[in-house]
């Protein structure tokens, strides 16, 4: 299959990657699809009682097996941050490499992490909302939505883009538009899912607070 150019590329000489990302209805995981060799590329489960344990883990292909994990996130209450180690968290704790979202400021609506890159370069990103880019072949629609991924120390470019379809329970389609190697893509992927699981929990709280008033 022909790899497409993206369409917000930084770095036109280099396709992009995409995923198409989808959580069943009454499921509790995610499915993400690699859009070009179209196999699955990432399963990320979702924890219902997870004093202990990670609220998502991300185990690579479409084995459930634990021993596949890649990434694991713990959402904190305080601070509205979200923490993922990165390697196997159940079956090599010493090797585990922790990073951190945090949410920004009321004024400034957004959601940033850093990664050491493996030529040993830190960078800063952040998950924004936008109106003016969509993930290839997506458009976000009146209720869907689009974020992009900004590079805090790189000159400010979008190095990702996703755009969901609404409800985020039906598909969003995620684009990479700079791969900085496999612990990046993970983190891009864990960072954005786990944005979205926060958020379907705090709407699903909000229906239940609202049917038991």
């Amino acid at each position: 299959m022909m790899n497409h150019k993206c369409t917000h590329q930084m770095d036109f000489t280099k396709p992009c990657l995409h995923f198409d990302i989808h959580k069943p209805t009454l499921g509790r995981h995610y499915d993400i699809q690699d859009s070009e060799r179209n196999i699955k590329a990432y399963t990320a489960e979702i924890s219902v009682f997870s004093v202990g344990k990670p609220d998502l883990t991300l185990i690579q292909g479409s084995s459930r097996n634990s021993s596949s994990m890649v990434a694991a996130a713990h959402f904190k209450k305080i601070g509205r941050t979200i923490r993922i180690g990165l390697e196997n968290t159940d079956h090599a704790p010493e090797q585990v490499r922790w990073e951190e979202m945090k949410a920004g400021s009321a004024m400034k609506i957004c959601h940033v992490w850093a990664l050491t890159l493996t030529d040993g370069s830190r960078r800063t990103f952040a998950w924004k909302k936008t109106s003016n880019y969509h993930a290839d072949g997506a458009r976000g629609g009146i209720f869907g939505t689009s974020y992009k991924l900004v590079d805090m120390t790189g000159g400010g470019g979008n190095v990702a883009v996703c755009t969901t379809s609404g409800t985020f329970t039906e598909h969003a389609k995620l684009q990479i538009n700079q791969d900085l190697g496999p612990d990046f893509r993970v983190l891009v992927i864990m960072t954005f899912i786990s944005l979205f699981e926060v958020l379907r929990r705090a709407r699903a709280a909000t229906r239940s607070a609202s049917g038991s008033s």
